[in-house]
């Protein structure tokens, strides 16, 4: 599912504003939920520039966004609250939950690759010493002829 997420500043009640929309059809988003936080605490948070502090303070039970979702809504609040927040105009995020899927599908792709990858380096390790084996078997059958 597509879903938009805009960062902004309530200026005149000094709030930082959260606001989930989702896709509905393919140009329109409907706002499922509004939060807002008290901009000082939020400015506390980034300054502690523990990530998942603020992903703790921002998640509440209405807004509770999938953990790769809230992890970049984190990181672009940072990055908001960070430059001049009061000049700042609204920052509005993009995503979509299928790029992650695909990125974890790639990953563990990759992983895959990388176990076929070290098993066959392994067979090729047992099959080099093969010839050598089979000289050792092949000598000692000839010293047992004599």
């Amino acid at each position: 599912m597509k879903q938009k997420f805009i960062i902004q500043l309530n200026k005149d009640k000094k709030e930082l504003l959260l606001e989930e929309y989702s896709q509905l059809e393919r140009e329109s988003y409907s706002l499922v939920c509004r939060e807002s936080y008290d901009i000082e605490e939020v400015k506390k948070l980034v300054k502690q520039k523990d990530i998942n502090s603020l992903i703790e303070f921002i998640r509440t039970d209405n807004f509770f966004p999938v953990y790769e979702f809230i992890k970049v809504i984190a990181e672009n609040v940072m990055k908001y609250v960070k430059s001049k927040v009061e000049e700042q105009e609204p920052k509005e995020l993009f995503l979509d939950d299928l790029d992650f899927i695909k990125k974890e599908i790639v990953e563990e792709e990759e992983k895959i690759d990388d176990i076929e990858d070290s098993l066959l380096l392994e067979d090729e390790m047992d099959t080099a010493d093969i010839p050598k084996k089979i000289l050792s078997i092949n000598s000692s059958k000839n010293d047992d002829d004599d």
